[in-house]
């Protein structure tokens, strides 16, 4: 299951909730959408393969991804919640709020690999 959101115009962020009987996985993914300045030094170094939101600082990205995170909890804790008695009635799954959200951040946004769990 899948939720989006568009924050100001500014980013948009989705939560993947995946899960099995006992096991539940949440990726976050971030989009950025900004005003570039085309005249920028940064932009036009040939050298410089990466994006726009790779160069945001780790732990900005890691402030957006657990703000991101809360907002949307709430919706995510009722989707499954919902999917769960779907699939199974007499087990359904309530996710319960942990006040603080692990983020783990992925060097390549575009990788087919998980990070590892800490």
């Amino acid at each position: 299951m899948k939720l989006k959101s568009l924050d100001d115009g500014n980013l948009v962020v989705e939560l993947t909730a995946t899960f099995t009987h006992k096991l539940i996985g949440i990726e976050i993914s971030m989009q950025g959408l900004y005003e570039i300045d085309p005249k920028s030094p940064a932009l036009l170094s040939k050298d410089d393969t990466d994006g726009i939101l790779a160069r945001i600082p780790d732990d900005y990205r890691s402030g957006i991804a657990n703000h991101a995170a809360n907002d949307l909890f709430p919706f995510l804790r009722q989707s499954l919640h919902t999917t769960s008695i779907q699939l199974d009635p007499q087990s359904p799954m309530l996710l319960a709020p942990t006040g603080q959200w692990d983020v783990l951040m992925r060097d390549d946004p575009n990788s087919e690999t998980s990070p590892e769990p800490k």
